[in-house]
């Protein structure tokens, strides 16, 4: 399990994060600026191939934990390892839907 608990990101179009895969975005698609990446432990590198197994089955995720847990810093991980872009909306109890959406 140790040995391929890593990212390999040694093929230019193609993420591996443990046992799971990701194609990656071209480096023209991508252009936004880098964030400074995750230290990769196993702990990380378990929780990144969860979350990539998760979004690899295009169901909705919903990521819950404490404030200050890892979770946006856990997902800006992934995003950056395959060159997405990343759209953050931080949410709160007195988030509305029109605060989402606009209001007409």
């Amino acid at each position: 399990l140790a040995s391929t608990l890593s990212a390999d990101t040694s093929f230019p179009s193609i993420l591996r994060v443990g046992t799971v895969f990701m194609q990656v975005e071209s480096e023209a698609e991508s252009t936004r600026s880098a964030p400074v990446p995750l230290v990769h432990t196993s702990s990380t590198l378990a929780r990144l191939e969860r979350l990539g197994a998760a979004i690899q089955s295009e169901r909705g995720i919903l990521l819950e934990g404490p404030a200050c847990s890892g979770k946006t810093a856990l997902v800006t991980e992934l995003a950056r390892l395959a060159k997405r872009t990343l759209v953050v909306i931080p949410l709160h109890m007195d988030t509305e839907v029109s605060d989402l959406i606009g209001q007409w």
